[in-house]
């Protein structure tokens, strides 16, 4: 499988060299987007910086609010670090052929709208971001998922398809490091993975991985108040899960 298929965007890399010329050049940078206009957003970000909202910051990634997007910038950490990333696929990139490794195995993620790289050591903070559409619904999603008891229909319908996914991911050999419950947008109609940056793949299932995905999930709900689910591997969701021949995530 290619790494990214770049005939699915447009690429900014020549027609911005002569924009800026005083802050970048064509070989600084090289933005990728599904439609021109996401170019042109990356590059005012890149090259000026707006006043955008912090959503959560980490030591490894940054994630923002920018205009109508969500915006996921991976840093450099340090100069040894910058330095490995020369020879490694970048955050931005890994993230976006992870969904593409998820669509082609008929599964839902939230699709990247673009991105970009830093080529070369230039010692800037970040070396890659990728575009997303904001979802605000997701949160409201979320926080409404998060009221409900375990005993509404509701909560264990949204469960059960939760964990469906997830076996759906270990039968296709695919696992998710952090499978915590903010790591999916729970839509009425289908469940969607939005953290591609854990993904591994896998030549075949493996049920320690199976088993150790559960866990974190359980570990997740304990965390935000729920009980009663620290086994969800001898859980009847799961159990329905596996029986399940229609994933209700991927309709």
């Amino acid at each position: 499988m290619k790494l990214l298929d770049f005939n699915k965007y447009y690429l900014g890399r020549e027609p911005f060299r002569s924009r800026y010329p005083h802050r970048m050049t064509e070989r600084d940078y090289l933005l990728f987007g599904k439609e021109p206009s996401h170019l042109e957003d990356l590059l005012r970000w890149i090259t000026e910086r707006p006043e955008t909202e912090i959503v959560k910051k980490g030591p490894k990634r940054d994630c923002l609010r920018y205009q109508g997007y969500f915006l996921k910038v991976y840093k450099a950490e340090n100069r040894f670090k910058d330095l490995l990333n020369l020879f490694r696929l970048k955050g931005a990139l890994r993230a976006i052929r992870n969904y593409w490794i998820l669509v082609a195995r008929g599964l839902s993620s939230v699709e990247p709208l673009g991105g970009w790289i830093r080529l070369g050591l230039s010692g800037s903070e970040y070396h890659s971001g990728a575009l997303y559409p904001y979802l605000p619904e997701a949160r409201e999603r979320l926080n409404f998922f998060l009221s409900l008891s375990p005993s509404d229909n509701e909560f264990r319908h949204t469960l059960q398809s939760i964990l469906t996914f997830l076996y759906q991911m270990h039968q296709a050999g695919l696992y998710l490091r952090d499978p915590k419950i903010t790591n999916f947008i729970l839509t009425p109609s289908r469940i969607r993975l939005i953290d591609l940056d854990g993904l591994k793949v896998y030549s075949r299932p493996r049920e320690k991985l199976w088993r150790k995905s559960l866990n974190k999930l359980a570990l997740s709900l304990q965390k935000a108040g729920f009980q009663g689910l620290e086994d969800l591997s001898e859980d009847r969701f799961t159990r329905e899960a596996k029986s399940s021949t229609k994933a209700w995530a991927c309709l």
